[in-house]
């Protein structure tokens, strides 16, 4: 009695899914993956990541499943799909790798503790500081400050 297993054959490590490494046309599969193309990942079916409209994926770095939103404006953290805001004032919002926020502001707002915040100064705090340099330099002249440095 013979039992042949079928494998789909694979030319390079970009046939491998997740991490795998592809090896006399095998794929050889990371802790955490399996199937013919690496491709089943462990411990999705116990995430549900379905349920807040997530995709399960495979961290190859902490070779664990994990979930992974649909939507590119939201990030997955404390098992829920987070939307990034960063207020009217931006052009647009972004997570990097390690799901911190990246605001792009109009010109005239600073990205500032997540939110696109106005870059001028207040005209009470502009009059302030020209009086500060005025007395400390004793000048008479009237300098325009627009903003602080951040």
């Amino acid at each position: 009695l013979y039992i042949y297993l079928c494998h789909t054959e694979c030319k390079s490590d970009a046939d491998c899914k997740n991490g795998g490494s592809c090896s006399r046309n095998v794929c050889n599969c990371t802790n955490g993956t399996s199937g013919d193309d690496c491709g089943v990942i462990s411990g999705c079916d116990t995430l549900n990541c379905e349920l807040i409209n997530a995709q399960c994926t495979f961290d190859i770095l902490s070779k664990m499943a994990t979930c992974t939103c649909r939507d590119s404006n939201r990030v997955y953290v404390n098992n829920k799909c987070m939307e990034c805001q960063c207020g009217e004032h931006s052009t647009s919002c972004k997570f990097d790798q390690q799901a911190k926020k990246i605001c792009e502001c109009k010109n005239g707002y600073s990205p500032r503790n997540g939110t696109c915040t106005d870059n001028t100064i207040t005209d009470t705090r502009k009059e302030l500081m020209v009086y500060s340099i005025q007395r400390e330099y004793k000048q008479t002249e009237v300098f325009k400050i627009y903003a602080l440095p951040t």
